[in-house]
């Protein structure tokens, strides 16, 4: 499937609307997007799977902007699906794109990407904006106006970034797999799919466990759950790894999750949650035990009874289920 929103980053360039800059350009939500001379462009995509495809197309690639990250002629930006991450990108990129630097931001038109459009507006800025591919993209001049101010989202003390899933808040699937985690869950437990990490400090206050293995593909969500576990008594690990495609951990006596069925672009895709549940069952010991929770209607039954020796439903609240699977 295309890529939209990267597809239509250079379409003012394309059309000759605009020149290509000089100079290093810092591209934010990256991409492969055909970019001119990948070597000087600095990409920052903390997305797992999305980061090993920028380093595929040879972009110098971090999971997160650094300290002595500015000076840039330009930037670039493909839109994310939460507002507030979109307008701290714009932020990042008027903070470190020299005064007069080009600011671009393409996004799908149902990403949300025309509400920051009309906001920018709203404060005065003069733009330019270009539609190719059910996608838009806009273009300012540094610096740009604060669209809000930025704050880190919080839920009970805990830290949740701007970017990922479930920010400012605790996911009402991972509440219900809290309230029907089994009551043994002892040895070495790995978490798929972490996010901040509010499955795996519930199972180390209830269960005791020897280890908890965090595997996340969000940087800055497992930043986040690094902060919220450093008072953790188990010895815990932390792992910045795409479940999908790269090695994991083994021989866990327990797997929890509450797979994506969203990808990184926000299409629907169960394929995922399959996918996370192969995962774990290669995670595993024998006679190891997988937990999960996920919206009633996805298709998870036959893959856990295609690899698992057992499957149970431990609850159904009319819009999430529980399940538990032995190896």
């Amino acid at each position: 499937m295309q890529d939209a929103a990267a597809l239509t980053l250079t379409r003012p360039f394309d059309t000759g609307a605009l020149n290509w800059p000089e100079g290093r350009i810092l591209f934010l939500n990256a991409r492969p997007a055909g970019l001119a001379d990948p070597a000087r462009v600095l990409a920052v995509q903390p997305e797992r799977g999305l980061f090993l495809g920028c380093q595929r197309a040879d972009h110098d690639t971090h999971p997160a902007l650094r300290e002595g990250d500015a000076g840039f002629a330009a930037a670039f930006i493909l839109a994310a699906r939460q507002r507030a991450e979109n307008e701290a990108m714009l932020a990042d990129a008027s903070a470190r794109v020299v005064p007069g630097g080009l600011i671009l931001m393409a996004g799908e038109k149902t990403s949300g990407v025309e509400a920051i459009f009309k906001a920018m507006q709203k404060a005065g800025v003069a733009l330019e904006k270009w539609s190719k591919h059910h996608a838009v993209v806009f273009a300012a001049r540094a610096p740009l106006p604060m669209l809000t101010e930025r704050a880190e989202a919080a839920e009970a003390g805990m830290r949740t970034p701007v970017g990922g899933f479930s920010v400012g808040t605790i996911d009402a699937g991972s509440r219900l797999l809290v309230e029907h985690l089994p009551d043994s869950m002892k040895g070495d437990v790995a978490d798929l799919g972490a996010g901040w990490g509010y499955l795996a400090l519930e199972i180390a206050r209830r269960a005791e466990p020897a280890s908890l293995a965090l595997i996340e593909s969000h940087h800055s969500a497992l930043e986040a759950a690094k902060a919220n576990l450093a008072g953790c008594k188990a010895s815990t690990t932390f792992h910045w790894l795409d479940v999908t495609c790269e090695p994991l951990p083994k021989t866990k006596d327990w797997v929890v999750m509450n797979p994506p069925f969203h990808d990184a672009l926000g299409r629907h895709a169960p394929h995922l949650g399959q996918a996370f549940i192969r995962a774990g069952h290669g995670m595993l010991k024998p006679g190891g035990r997988l937990v999960m929770v996920a919206n009633r209607q996805l298709p998870y039954e036959k893959t856990l009874a295609d690899l698992f020796k057992t499957v149970e439903k431990r609850a159904d609240n009319g819009r999430f289920k529980v399940l538990l699977a032995r190896k």
